[in-house]
């Protein structure tokens, strides 16, 4: 008897709580950004970089933890500039344009580990590494993806890894394939 007490705790905790996730895939390198938000209380992040060995299934995976803080105003400030709002354009034409290098920016709101949202953005960088998109719809992506690299730097931290790996591990640029060579 003295179970059903605490599975009824549990039960209600669970029914009441929201875990809202953010998960950002950037295009020119395998990079995520994952952010959570649990009850606007507790929020983490994580940044996983991927790479993989050449003529191998060998992959390496190096995660790395984005400070409680930085990960709370990164969350809010990409709530607050509308990182779920591109919901209400995924039907634009002029958005989706279709672009030759086949690299994608993503983003995908999950709501207690359930899809809410998901759009997918051809060839859209931070401001740091590409010109400024004219379409306006691209625009939104690209401020929300500088957001996060202005207070991540993205392309650093992917670069500085890269460069501590042991040779023949390799990434996805695009259409081309960029591999260490030496050590």
């Amino acid at each position: 008897m003295k179970i059903f007490p605490i599975i009824t705790i549990l039960l209600f905790t669970n029914l009441f709580s929201q875990k809202i996730s953010y998960e950002i895939s950037l295009c020119g390198r395998n990079q995520k950004i994952i952010l959570t938000s649990k009850n606007n209380k507790n929020y983490k992040g994580l940044v996983i970089n991927e790479f993989f060995k050449r003529n191998s299934d060998k992959k390496i995976i190096k995660k790395v933890k984005i400070k409680k803080s930085v990960a709370k105003s990164l969350f809010n400030e990409l709530t607050e500039q509308g990182i779920n709002e591109h919901k209400k354009i995924i039907d634009s034409t002029r958005c989706g344009e279709f672009y030759l290098d086949g690299d994608y920016l993503s983003f995908k709101t999950l709501k207690n580990n359930k899809i809410f949202f998901e759009k997918a953005f051809a060839e859209v960088y931070p401001e740091s590494e590409a010109k400024t998109e004219k379409n306006s719809c691209r625009r939104e992506a690209q401020k929300l993806i500088t957001i996060a690299d202005k207070e991540l730097n993205l392309k650093a931290l992917y670069s500085k890894i890269f460069k501590s790996l042991p040779k023949n591990y390799c990434y996805w640029s695009g259409i081309y394939m960029v591999c260490k060579i030496n050590k």
